[in-house]
């Protein structure tokens, strides 16, 4: 099998999901309303950019945008995730998996994406079965490229996923092995196990992979195309906070997407707004976990028993959103993908919630992640459901082998909502 057409590029390009470096210059633009907007220039041609590329994805977000008044004055936000007199207005839409470097990885990782070899439209990538055409380029990442692609017998879209096979005396040292040269074959297990899931429920947040290759550069895996991320979404198509409503629904699809991973045996060990996506589909408020390169299995085949913690683990996973275990070097657990998902909630319902964010120092962020759990950090509590201290005390309680009870912590979340009267049933709604 190999990859037929001119040989792919190797000049540096942006490809529509990679995020420019933003500048410092600050000069306000106009804002959607024609007023100015506060942004720098340099985010908001960003935002410009990747509006025109999500045409499908403008009517979800534009048809549930409405003025949410706060202490401050007026904002806008998208709360109308998952409702149908709003999606069914949605065409295609092209996800950015990439979404802007993560904490922690500006480094080595950003210098690989930028010099790696890209594919040009029009390449031919063959598996034993199919062949499938490049359409462009939707995400980059620190170890290969996710490309849309036709398949040429069908003609169905897809996305493939590419990951770069070293070369000998080329290989990085900097990095776990598992993550240098099994990123790629560790999510093709984690995909092939979830797929095999038989209860619907427990296989909804999954998305389906179609099939898998290698070249002589490059091994791949093609699976069904999904929408933009959470992180997308907010960033670089809302521009802006999603409303209470918004976050308690995505807090509820998100840990749903966790525990049916859990269910399927494997832990994620990357919880973060780029690993979860929307639907395509115009009726489905379905978010899609995704991204399983560091996943890892917690039970044993036969037995189906949570395997014995190691003695040491070196650190995986996004500085912002990983756990304390991780940043201790422990082996983590479903407590673990829990907390990262704790995390991920606080952010949703504002940016501003971990004092962290900007930080990659990973003993100070250590810190201050444990200050979170001892109620240290009182402004989040503006914006977060009290219930959500309760889930926190509840997970800094559990044990390594301790399975999450998903359906108290979901109950937590509608409870909360109710007492702060996040109305999640209507598609627009006034906070």
């Amino acid at each position: 099998m190999h990859a037929k057409a001119p040989p792919p590029s190797t000049t540096s390009r942006t490809g529509e999901g990679e995020v420019p470096q933003r500048k410092t210059r600050t000069a306000p633009l106009p804002g959607r309303d024609g007023k100015p907007s506060g942004a720098p220039v340099a985010i908001r041609k960003q935002r410009k950019t990747l509006r025109s590329d999500y045409e499908g994805v403008k009517p979800i977000v534009m048809g549930g945008m409405v003025a949410q008044k706060k202490r401050t004055g007026t904002r806008r936000s998208c709360v109308s995730i998952g409702k149908d007199d709003v999606l069914k207005r949605a065409t295609i839409v092209k996800p950015n998996e990439a979404g802007s470097p993560a904490p922690g990885k500006l480094g080595a990782a950003a210098k690989r994406r930028n010099q790696r070899p890209k594919l040009d439209a029009g390449t031919i990538v063959n598996s034993e079965s199919h062949a499938y055409y490049i359409i462009d380029l939707i995400g980059a990442g620190g170890f290969g490229d996710v490309y849309k692609v036709e398949q040429n017998v069908t003609k169905e879209i897809y996305a493939l996923k590419t990951e770069q096979i070293p070369q000998k005396g080329n290989m990085p040292q900097d990095r776990l092995k598992v993550e240098l040269c099994g990123a790629l074959q560790i999510e093709t297990t984690v995909m092939s196990a979830c797929n095999k899931v038989t209860d619907p429920e427990k296989r909804r947040h999954f998305v389906r992979m179609v099939d898998k290759g290698f070249t002589d550069k490059f091994k791949f895996l093609v699976m069904d195309l999904v929408g933009p991320s959470i992180d997308d979404l907010r960033r670089h198509v809302l521009g802006t906070d999603f409303s209470r409503a918004t976050a308690t629904k995505l807090s509820i699809e998100t840990l749903q997407g966790i525990a049916c991973l859990h269910h399927a045996g494997f832990l994620h060990r990357d919880i973060k707004p780029q690993n979860f996506a929307c639907s395509r589909d115009p009726n489905s408020p379905t978010i899609y976990i995704l991204d399983f390169g560091i996943a890892r299995q917690y039970t044993n085949r036969n037995s189906k028993e949570v395997r014995p913690a190691r003695d040491y683990v070196k650190f995986l996973g996004t500085i912002r959103y990983a756990s304390r275990s991780a940043h201790r070097s422990k082996e983590q657990s479903r407590k673990d993908d829990v907390e990262q998902w704790i995390f991920l909630t606080a952010e949703m319902y504002d940016i501003g919630n971990l004092s962290w964010r900007k930080n990659n120092d990973r003993g100070a962020v250590l810190l201050e992640k444990e200050k979170f759990f001892q109620f240290k950090s009182p402004h989040i509590w503006t914006s977060m459901p009290a219930t959500f201290k309760q889930i926190m005390k509840t997970t800094d309680a559990m044990g390594y082998e301790t399975e999450p009870d998903y359906p108290a912590i979901q109950a937590l979340i509608e409870l909360g909502a109710r007492e702060s009267k996040y109305d999640t049933t209507l598609p627009q709604y006034d906070d």
